[in-house]
């Protein structure tokens, strides 16, 4: 098997092609911009988007799910969560699918000024590129709302759980214990849910390899590691954290920071591959860094447990700001809460 990293215009893309047989597996949609150079990279090896055998979505952003309808109209079988379209459901759904490409918008000017291009439009002003993305949406973010699934992954969130702070949550659905595999032709990949970022994302596994797609698990710039922004549940993060540090993990995906091998695990390069035995090998636009997989996502865990926040500050104001512009009167911070957590779970 051979991982090949795609840089995109926020994240990272990964493609993983399979010796001895023509299956391609296309990791995250990426932004709708991102199609085009995923395009480009199977040219470079006499492919083409219609050889895609099934693109994944982990979770309804843009940088993950904004490409998904142009594979499709590629005639590329999708496979996603199977309540990922309650995620932008609804008028407040609504509201939330613009604030996200926004913030997409702004994430993706605040890298090109990071790293001094001060070439490309909107690189020398990410809040008014991100105000004007919310009116006047570009191609490279824009994407409907609603997809129709092919492949429906059937894992769930927790449904009885003690927050951190010593709360009750209650989800209508439970954890599936039994091994959830991404699809029969990709039934060497198993899926877990890992709510948390979202109410509904997924990260795949390869056990044979040991590699991790943790999608936006944990987010890496430089030699930091950080928890991804927004964390809409911070008591579900925590609890995903430690579901991930059980698996014996030796190269980990990342789609905000590349690939990276675990240095607990050793068998690492710094070059632009690794190949660890004749079943794996990392290549692409990325050079392969070195993460300390378990200090780090034990880190992550000690930073929410230190907040004891039911939902995180971000989370709160994206929604409250809104409701503050249509809703007259002044709400306490306790009802601007309790109202948020609803209009969350309504969208599980």
């Amino acid at each position: 098997m051979e991982i090949q990293s795609v840089k995109g215009l926020v994240g990272t893309v990964y493609v993983v092609f399979y010796r001895n047989s023509s299956k391609i597996l296309l990791l995250d949609s990426g932004c709708a911009g991102d199609v085009a150079a995923v395009r480009k990279h199977l040219q470079a090896r006499g492919k083409d988007i219609r050889d895609i055998s099934l693109a994944v979505t982990t979770h309804a952003h843009p940088d993950h799910f904004g490409g998904s309808h142009i594979y499709k109209q590629h005639g590329v079988p999708v496979a996603a969560p199977k309540n990922i379209n309650h995620w932008y459901s609804g008028m407040w759904g609504s509201i939330q699918h613009r604030l996200d490409i926004a913030l997409s918008r702004f994430v993706k000017s605040s890298l090109d000024v990071a790293d001094r291009d001060f070439s490309k439009d909107h690189a020398q002003s990410p809040a008014i590129s991100a105000l004007k993305e919310i009116c006047f949406p570009s191609s490279e973010f824009w994407f409907p709302r609603e997809l129709n699934i092919d492949v429906n992954i059937e894992t769930s969130a927790f449904k009885s759980l003690e927050t951190i702070d010593g709360s009750k949550l209650e989800l209508e659905n439970d954890c599936k214990k039994e091994k959830v595999v991404l699809s029969p032709l990709f039934n060497d990949w198993e899926v877990f849910c890992i709510p948390g970022h979202t109410s509904h994302m997924i990260c795949l596994f390869h056990e044979e390899t040991q590699t991790l797609y943790a999608s936006d698990l944990l987010v890496r710039r430089g030699l930091r590691t950080n928890l991804p922004i927004p964390i809409d549940f911070p008591n579900l993060c925590f609890h995903s954290l430690g579901r991930m540090m059980l698996l014996n993990v030796r190269h980990i995906l990342l789609a905000h920071g590349g690939p990276h091998y675990n240095k607990e695990m050793g068998h690492g390069t710094r070059d632009k591959g690794t190949v660890d035995n004749e079943a794996l090998s990392i290549l692409g636009e990325h050079h392969l860094g070195s993460l300390d997989y378990g200090r780090e996502v034990s880190r992550m865990q000690q930073s929410l447990f230190a907040s004891k926040k039911k939902t995180s500050f971000f989370a709160d104001l994206q929604v409250n700001f809104i409701k503050l512009l249509f809703i007259p009167g002044r709400l306490t911070k306790e009802s601007r809460t309790t109202s948020l957590i609803d209009h969350k779970l309504q969208r599980i």
